[in-house]
């Protein structure tokens, strides 16, 4: 089959196998035109490249590798992506391991070695799903910009097992059937303040 015959190719999926570059190439990415989905899962990748990304991608999976670090802001060029899953990784960054993904709509990074502040940049006005459970770095109020995300459609945030302080957070209210759930069952190496707010936080429903 010549390569020409995968251009028009829209779904790639790789998974548990290791003989593969440990970088993955985001200029590769772009010689499939037509690519919608791509899920890289238990490949050993260590690291991804900068690039200029792709206009098609919608979905992107890197379950279960090595990646460390933060997510290049190349990423960031996948302007029509609404699905990335990196958990089961080594993402760390004190600052903002994520790029801005304004067409986001779900997002899992948990067990990774997230720490400080949820990134503010993260509450995009199409998320509907945000997993950052078992990343004990994370710390302090859940920023507000959370809260300014439209209520035109439900929202669900789990940091179980963190130290992400959810007390006070809610949303506006709306006319609509809209569903808001946090669940914030805090990690035990939670100190000072953040005892007070061992246990569930969850709630169904806007206040």
């Amino acid at each position: 089959m010549s390569f020409s015959a995968l251009k028009g190719l829209e779904e790639l999926t790789l998974h548990n196998w290791y003989n593969v570059n440990r970088t993955l190439d985001i200029n590769n990415i772009i010689l499939f035109p037509s690519l919608k989905s791509l899920s890289l899962e238990n490949l050993g990748l260590e690291s991804i490249s900068s690039g200029v990304g792709s206009t098609t991608l919608q979905y992107l999976s890197l379950r279960n590798n090595v990646i460390s670090g933060a997510l290049p802001s190349a990423i960031g060029n996948f302007i029509n992506i609404v699905d990335v899953h990196v958990d089961n990784n080594n993402l760390y960054s004190s600052s903002n391991p994520f790029p801005v993904l304004n067409s986001l709509r779900k997002l899992t990074a948990s067990h990774n070695s997230l720490s400080g502040q949820v990134p503010a940049s993260l509450a995009v006005p199409n998320l509907t799903f945000l997993d950052l459970s078992s990343n004990s770095g994370l710390r302090g109020a859940l920023p507000s910009s959370f809260q300014a995300i439209p209520t035109t459609h439900n929202l669900t945030i789990n940091l179980n097992q963190t130290c992400v302080n959810t007390t006070g957070f809610s949303r506006p209210a709306s006319s609509g059937a809209v569903t808001t759930i946090i669940t914030a069952n805090l990690t035990r190496q939670c100190s000072g303040n953040y005892d007070d707010y061992e246990g569930s936080h969850e709630f169904d429903g806007l206040r």
